[in-house]
């Protein structure tokens, strides 16, 4: 425990050494800051244009509501992603939203929103593919259809391993960049904007599990309203009346030979559980 207390402790000095000694290897500073810029910009437009049209589009398409009063009720999961940079940090607050606010069955949210938060990775797929290209332009590298497909077929493969914390889609990068031969050694000038972009694509990622969530219940409507019915709805049978958990027997006591009268029919009326011994019974 000690020695995870030291690393912990001594990891921001190491990252911070290894981005001054990448900067301090630059010739133009201010070439690299602002094609820096243009990265974490690139990033953002392609996450939000993944979020506010292509997802939205989805929704309608099979829903056919209103995509942004979804994405609207998803706001306090959206600023715990982004807070802690991390899906599985924000799975309650995620439940919360989904079955409180939007009214989400919670059987598919409780199977959908966990496997999305270990395999469903747009957010990190869009950032490795932006990532491998980016250091490919700095080192000047002429790439052609066949890599460009291999960076989106790596990216996409490596973003289904990707784990539920801080900053680890930096590892996934140097297994997408071995795949064009890109140079690795830049991958440690991404540390410095990591913070910002990792909250990103963090949210991406949350957002897509909720999507899926909402379109896996609009499809699943009619086994979910059976599974209900076949529940709570009584049947009869040999003269019981049975639920899921009750029976009640119904018995006509007369006295004596008199003949039937309203005033002379007594119901007993006897509720057990419904069990194995009371059925034979």
């Amino acid at each position: 425990m000690k020695m995870v207390t030291a690393v912990m402790w001594f990891t921001p000095v190491g990252v911070s050494s290894i981005i001054a000694g990448k900067i301090l290897g630059v010739s133009n500073v201010v070439q690299m800051l602002s094609q820096l810029a243009w990265f974490i910009m690139t990033v953002t437009i392609g996450v939000f244009l993944y979020q506010l049209v292509i997802m939205q589009l989805i929704y309608f398409v099979f829903l056919r509501r209103n995509p942004y009063k979804f994405y609207f009720g998803l706001s306090h999961a959206m600023l715990t992603a982004a807070a802690t940079a991390s899906a599985a940090a924000a799975l309650p607050v995620t439940f919360r939203s989904m079955e409180g606010r939007l009214k989400i069955d919670p059987r598919i949210t409780r199977f959908v929103l966990p496997i999305g938060c270990n395999i469903n990775m747009d957010g990190t797929a869009l950032f490795l593919s932006v990532s491998s290209l980016f250091i490919c332009q700095m080192n000047d590298m002429d790439l052609g259809f066949p890599q460009y497909a291999a960076v989106l077929l790596s990216a996409t493969a490596a973003s289904l391993s990707s784990a539920s914390v801080p900053s680890a889609a930096m590892v996934l990068l140097l297994v997408v960049l071995a795949t064009v031969d890109a140079p690795t050694h830049d991958v440690s000038l991404l540390f410095a904007v990591d913070w910002l972009v990792d909250r990103i694509r963090t949210t991406n990622n949350m957002l897509g599990d909720c999507y899926a969530a909402a379109v896996v219940e609009h499809l699943s409507k009619k086994e979910l309203m059976a599974c209900d019915s076949a529940l709570t709805e009584p049947t009869e049978s040999n003269g019981l009346l049975q639920t899921s958990n009750t029976e009640v027997d119904l018995e006509i006591i007369t006295s004596g030979n008199k003949s039937i009268a309203s005033d002379d029919v007594i119901i007993d009326m006897h509720l057990r559980k419904n069990s194995t011994a009371s059925n034979k019974a």
